[in-house]
């Protein structure tokens, strides 16, 4: 967020909504599953040939 905000010079506040976003996010039930998709993602990237 605070690249975002330093080059694109994007509001304070929809940064705060952001952060508050991921924090409430992250304490949700469904974080875990969102963990392991992010993972399978990376692992799915990282395995391309290009």
């Amino acid at each position: 967020m605070y690249l975002l905000w330093r080059y694109t010079r994007t509001p304070i506040w929809h940064i705060a909504v952001c952060v508050l976003f991921g924090y409430f996010l992250a304490t949700s039930s469904i974080a875990p599953t969102i963990g392991r998709l992010v993972t399978a993602a990376a692992h799915y990237i990282s395995g391309l040939d290009l």
